[in-house]
C-alpha cells in the first residue's frame, strides 16, 4: 500500500487498523511481513569505492512504520512517566577560566568513556570530534587529552543536519545549504513546464523551503545568508517565468512567499512566543550596574561532539 492510498482511505481504515495496532500490542506480536524491507545502500562522504562509507537504508512498508510509531510514543511515554531513562546526554559545564573548562570537558570525556566500557560499548572514534568555540581573532587550542584519547580536533561537524563551525559564523552550513539549493532550483527550472503553476510551488515548498527554513533561527542571521537569499529570489523567477533582473518582490505577493529574511523574522518571532518563559521582561531587569565578565561553556553531545566555547 502506497501513502497516496493509505491517505485517501484514511477515514475507512482508521478503525481496523486500530484493532490491528491494538492487537499487535496486545500479543506482543508483529507482523512478518511487516519485517520485509527492501534495502538500497545510501553514500555518506569519502570514496565512493569503500564500502564502508555507505549506510545501508531500509525502505518497510507504510504500515510497519504506524506500528512502530505507536509503540515508540506508547513506551516513551511510560518512561518518561516512571523515569526510567533518560535520552539527554548533555553535559553543559560554565568555568571562569578556559583551563578549568578544558580539564572539566577531559573529564568528561574520560567519563564517558569509562561509561561505555562497563556498559561492554565501544566509542567510535572515527565518528568523535572536538570543537573548539572561538572568534576569528584568537588561535585554536588543543585538548591535549582528548588527542591522547585518539578524538580529533576539526573546524567544523554536523549536528542534527546544522554545520557548526569553530567561529560560529555558520559559512560552511550556508555552503552546504546553498548547494542543496543550487541543485533543487535546478530540478525545477526542468520539470516546470511539465507541471501545473500550483505544482510548481508545492515543489518549492517541500524541496526549497523546507531545506532554507530548517534551523534558520540559528544561521539566519549570518552574513552570508544573503547568497541563500539570492538562490531564493532565482527559484521565484523560475516559478513566475520572470527574466534574471525583473523584480521579485510582486512574485512574493502574488504566492504567497516569505522572503528569506522575513521567514527569518517569523521563526525568530514563533520561537520567542513558544519560549517566553526563558525571556527576561523589561521590568525584571536589574536596575543595578551589570558587569561583563567572560566564562567558558563546555558540553557534551549525545554523539560525542566536544565543544568549549569562548568570545
Amino acid at each position: 500500500m502506497s501513502n497516496k492510498i493509505l491517505k485517501l482511505t484514511t477515514r475507512e481504515i482508521a478503525k481496523p487498523l486500530r484493532h490491528l495496532v491494538n492487537s499487535c500490542l496486545e500479543k506482543g506480536i508483529f507482523p512478518i511481513r511487516m519485517k520485509i524491507a527492501g534495502v538500497i545502500p545510501l553514500f555518506k562522504k569519502g570514496d565512493h569505492m569503500c564500502r564502508d562509507n555507505y549506510r545501508p537504508v531500509s525502505l518497510l512498508p507504510i504500515l510497519s512504520k504506524i506500528l512502530e510509531r505507536t509503540m515508540f510514543v506508547r513506551l516513551r511515554a511510560f518512561f518518561d512517566k516512571n523515569c526510567i531513562i533518560n535520552d539527554d546526554t548533555t553535559s553543559i559545564t560554565v568555568r571562569p577560566g578556559l583551563q578549568e573548562t578544558i580539564s572539566k570537558s577531559n573529564q568528561t570525556v574520560e567519563m564517558i568513556t569509562h561509561w561505555l566500557e562497563v556498559d561492554r560499548s565501544v566509542l567510535n572514534y572515527e565518528k568523535t570530534s572536538a570543537i573548539l568555540f572561538r572568534n576569528n581573532k584568537r588561535k585554536t587550542i588543543e585538548l591535549t587529552n582528548l588527542r591522547e584519547l585518539h578524538v580529533r580536533t576539526v573546524e567544523s561537524a554536523k549536528l542534527l543536519g546544522i554545520t557548526v563551525d569553530s567561529c560560529l559564523g555558520w559559512i560552511d552550513h550556508i555552503s552546504n545549504i546553498s548547494n542543496k539549493l543550487s541543485s533543487a532550483t535546478f530540478a525545477l527550472r526542468q520539470i516546470k513546464p511539465l507541471i501545473t503553476e500550483d505544482d510548481v510551488c508545492m515543489v518549492y515548498f517541500s524541496n526549497i523551503n523546507a531545506v532554507m527554513s530548517y534551523g534558520i533561527e540559528i544561521w539566519g542571521h549570518s552574513t552570508e545568508a544573503s547568497k541563500i537569499f539570492k538562490l531564493q529570489k532565482r527559484a521565484i523567477r523560475i516559478i513566475g517565468n520572470k527574466r534574471t533582473r525583473d523584480s521579485c518582490k510582486p512574485l512574493f505577493e502574488k504566492y504567497n512567499i516569505l522572503t528569506f529574511y522575513s521567514l527569518y523574522v517569523y521563526k525568530i518571532l514563533l520561537l520567542a512566543r513558544d519560549h517566553k518563559d526563558k525571556f527576561n521582561k523589561n521590568e525584571d531587569k536589574l536596575t543595578k550596574s551589570s558587569y561583563i565578565y567572560t566564562s567558558y561553556a563546555a558540553y557534551i553531545h549525545e554523539d560525542q561532539y566536544v565543544t568549549i566555547g569562548f568570545p
